[in-house]
């Protein structure tokens, strides 16, 4: 399947060196989780965001297809990181 997908949105071997890649199909955006575990980090969450501020900027209909590349969709949390981030941090975490 990974390689399909490869193929059906162009992905090149320096994209595919991203934890997080996000490509466009017509009004169709592609968000592809690529680490081992996707475990949700502080700068993980940001570049999740981030991502998603470009989608919402487009014009017109547009929809998300979120998905994985490694086996596993998401690790959930990165507990050892939280535990070492102060409250604030922890919170902005979560959104």
């Amino acid at each position: 399947m990974i390689d399909s997908l490869t193929k059906f949105l162009v992905l090149t071997a320096q994209e595919l060196q991203n934890p997080l890649i996000l490509k466009q199909k017509d009004h169709v955006f592609y968000l592809l989780l690529n680490s081992k575990a996707n475990t949700f980090t502080q700068p993980f969450t940001r570049s999740i965001h981030h991502l998603l501020d470009q989608v919402e900027a487009h014009p017109g209909p547009t929809s998300l297809v979120t998905l994985s590349l490694s086996k596993l969709y998401s690790g959930g949390m990165d507990l050892k990181q939280m535990g070492g981030l102060e409250a604030e941090d922890q919170r902005h975490c979560l959104m």
